[in-house]
């Protein structure tokens, strides 16, 4: 069932190998803690934290980092748990950030095909659109 595999999920990202190996290189520690919120969103568990507290800890972790395709999903993240709550003043942050950063990354490829194809994946377009519906730009 999706709950074995959440359980199973957080027994593996929590194995002592995996922290200490993470633990070594920050854009490690914050995909870790990235996934630690995915699983936190979407199950509930005694044995894990609020979804924002790892969100926000893998910002932290690479906000002073080159720019990856984490940041922008992490921001994403961020945005949508203030969104979710209520907290429209500080989900606008996070909302116009994510939204530049995609476009940024977008803006580095130079061919106009590869930044087509990059704003059309369905990830990043769904993304977009919701950030869009959060605060339109």
């Amino acid at each position: 069932t999706q709950q074995n595999k959440y359980r199973e999920a957080i027994e593996e990202i929590n194995k002592p190998e995996l922290v200490d190996f993470c633990s070594q290189n920050s854009i490690l520690e914050a995909e870790r803690e990235y996934f630690l919120g995915m699983i936190s969103k979407n199950y509930e568990s005694d044995k894990l934290l609020s979804p924002l507290v790892y969100f926000e800890k893998a910002y932290d972790l690479i906000k002073d980092e080159s720019v990856t395709e984490l940041t922008w999903k992490v921001l994403y993240e961020i945005s949508q748990l203030y969104v979710e709550r209520g907290n429209y003043t500080k989900a606008k942050r996070f909302v116009v950030y994510a939204r530049e950063l995609i476009y940024f990354i977008a803006e580095k490829l130079e061919s106009p095909q590869l930044r087509a194809a990059y704003l059309k994946y369905t990830e990043r377009l769904e993304t977009l659109k919701k950030l869009e519906s959060f605060y339109p730009g």
